[in-house]
């Protein structure tokens, strides 16, 4: 996908490896679900959910959005970059202490103290991944802000491909439960974080010294944590109300129809990963111009794609995650709006943020964390997943038009008709189409010439 400028080859080739690299992630981490859904049931998918949830919402309250930061100081900072990048590795490497800590002596006695041993011991290894996670992002951030997403594309497929291929080989030897999915878990987080410090040592990130004057910087993503606090909590308020409020068994309905959905943002996740860089430290005109470009076409690539696939929904749940799962049909169906109204609202947040205004996270997120938590409340115990899957679309929503008002007093008042996909944008869709499948053809011609 271009932006306004047509000769910006780095950035739609950015975006064709990410989007595949979405395409290829989403489909990993479904095949997981589906393995999920079906060896461990609804009451244990449920409490699978509960654990990784709990050990993501650390992570998310502790980061301080670090890999914003290395994103939007990249440019500011060159004769300090290296002490820059070391500073917040070190910190990053201290926040995940701290958020293993958390996990290890206030999450895991609070919420699974009544689970048997063998799961139990399982948590507490699990947590110990923590450690690594925030540190990481500070070289994802780095790699993101020199436009190099090889590295993350490539681990962001292998990191669930691990995963579902451990799952896979446990559910032969009928050996795949809570506890076995979490070391399994445990040990693909780790080696990942592993090879991502080593990449980074390798590639220079950590030459530099360790000044902790330079923690200046990280206000800039401290002003949107509250953001993030909000936005984890409220992502994951459904999650939590359900695994407080119903049986297990409600929480595996719910999150497998999450997974059922999770194919049809891949264009989305893909435009936002790489139109961030893009959208800092540029003039509002600019902005404003990538900005309604990238909407246009993300509207009408996920319209077109959101069609056939919420046609065939209600009849790939019961085939790939069995029939005792028709009770995610409905609320799959209805999630499909969250994930168009989500991927729009991603645009107008990374434009906000571009102009670094990253406060507006924080108001944003903080209504739609206690709009949807008070709405659960008062519905879930009589509406189920259902009524979760209508809260959580009601609440994307209500975002989408906070954004839009900041944005028009932050960045530049739109005219309705911007939003509206024009002939031009169905024009360039249906040519990179083509484009993209004529490449396909021609390296299958290769292939076959060579074999």
């Amino acid at each position: 996908m271009k932006l306004s400028n047509p000769s910006n080859n780095s950035f739609t080739s950015n975006f064709v490896k990410t989007f595949q690299s979405e395409i290829l992630f989403i489909l990993v981490t479904t095949l997981s679900g589906i393995v999920l859904a079906r060896y461990l049931g609804p009451t244990g998918r449920g409490q699978y959910i509960a654990i990784t949830m709990w050990s993501t919402l650390i992570s998310w309250y502790l980061n301080c959005n670090v890999y914003l930061t290395v994103i939007y100081y990249w440019k500011n900072l060159t004769d300090e970059r290296h002490d820059f990048i070391k500073t917040l590795f070190v910190t990053g490497f201290m926040l995940g202490g701290i958020g293993c800590a958390v996990g290890e002596f206030l999450i895991i006695p609070k919420m699974f103290g009544e689970v048997n041993t063998q799961t139990l011991t399982a948590i507490r290894i699990f947590f110990l991944a923590l450690t690594l996670g925030i540190a990481c992002d500070v070289i994802l951030g780095a790699l993101a802000a020199e436009n190099r997403f090889n590295f993350v594309n490539i681990t962001r497929i292998l990191n669930p491909l691990f995963v579902t291929c451990g799952m896979v080989v446990l559910s032969i030897f009928n050996s795949l439960n809570v506890a076995s999915a979490l070391y399994i878990l445990f040990s693909v987080y780790t080696a990942i974080a592993i090879s991502t410090f080593i990449y980074g040592y390798r590639n220079g990130y950590l030459k530099g010294k360790v000044r902790f004057k330079l923690l200046f910087t990280l206000w800039y993503g401290v002003k949107a944590q509250g953001g993030t606090i909000a936005d984890a909590t409220a992502g994951n308020a459904s999650t939590m109300i359900l695994s407080l409020m119903l049986p297990p068994a409600a929480l595996g309905y719910y999150s497998t129809a999450r997974s059922s959905v999770g194919p049809l943002s891949s264009a989305s996740k893909a435009i936002q990963r790489v139109s961030f860089p893009k959208l800092t430290g540029i003039s509002s005109e600019k902005i404003n111009d990538r900005t309604m470009n990238l909407w246009r076409k993300s509207l009408l690539l996920n319209v077109i794609i959101a069609i056939p696939f919420t046609l065939c929904l209600p009849f790939l749940i019961p085939l790939l995650f069995g029939l005792e799962y028709k009770l995610s049909i409905v609320p799959a169906v209805i999630l499909i709006l969250f994930i168009l109204i989500e991927g729009q609202t991603m645009i107008f947040r990374n434009a906000v943020n571009g102009s670094g205004k990253t406060i507006v996270n924080t108001t944003t997120e903080v209504i739609s964390a206690v709009f949807i938590i008070t709405t659960l409340l008062l519905t879930v115990s009589h509406w189920g997943v259902i009524g979760a899957a209508i809260v959580t679309v009601i609440s994307a929503l209500l975002k989408l038009i906070i954004y839009i008002y900041e944005y028009n007093r932050s960045v530049k008042k739109v005219v309705w008709k911007q939003f509206l996909p024009t002939v031009e944008d169905f024009g360039f869709l249906l040519n990179s189409f083509r484009s993209l499948s004529l490449r396909v053809f021609r390296l299958f011609l290769r292939k076959r010439a060579f074999k």
